[in-house]
């Protein structure tokens, strides 16, 4: 009785792997590398705030007015991590941000005080105050925009 069990079990076996042969499924299939790429493009990767130092352009508000800064490329912000790093026209200065989906906040700002006349600082860290979110333009530009539809500070790579 045991050598009939084992005969027939032996059996299913074999007529399970002639089946499985037939059936062309004995191998693992694989797929071309170049179907892979043709189901699943890759994707440009989106820009991120640490991409780059970012230098400020103009702040265009709400009502149209446009502001810029007086020393080109003196102002700038250089993202990494949760920490922000700040240049302007006089001092220097550093804080924390937030940025999640879109939303961007910058928390406590710190920076040297040196006096220098005619400085646009004061403005510009004001500014920053305001930020509520950020997007990339389709030219590689980041547009912080202000709270309350209030204006975007454009800031582009440097």
């Amino acid at each position: 009785m045991k050598q009939i069990v084992i005969l027939l079990v032996a059996a299913g076996l074999v007529l399970f792997a002639i089946y499985m042969m037939y059936m062309g499924m004995t191998q693992p299939t694989s797929v071309p590398d170049a179907a892979i790429e043709a189901e699943s493009p890759e994707q440009p990767q989106s820009p991120q705030l640490e991409d780059a130092s970012w230098v400020w352009v103009e702040t265009i508000a709400s009502n149209s007015d446009v502001f810029r800064p007086v020393q080109t490329e003196a102002f700038t912000l250089a993202f990494d991590g949760t920490q922000v790093a700040i240049s302007t026209d006089c001092n220097s200065g550093s804080g924390t941000y937030s940025a999640n989906d879109g939303q961007l906040s910058f928390g406590p700002l710190a920076s040297t005080k040196m006096y220098c006349e005619g400085s646009q600082e004061s403005d510009f860290f004001l500014m920053l105050r305001d930020v509520a979110g950020y997007q990339f333009s389709d030219n590689g530009q980041l547009i912080l925009d202000l709270k309350f539809d209030s204006g975007s500070i454009v800031l582009r790579p440097l």
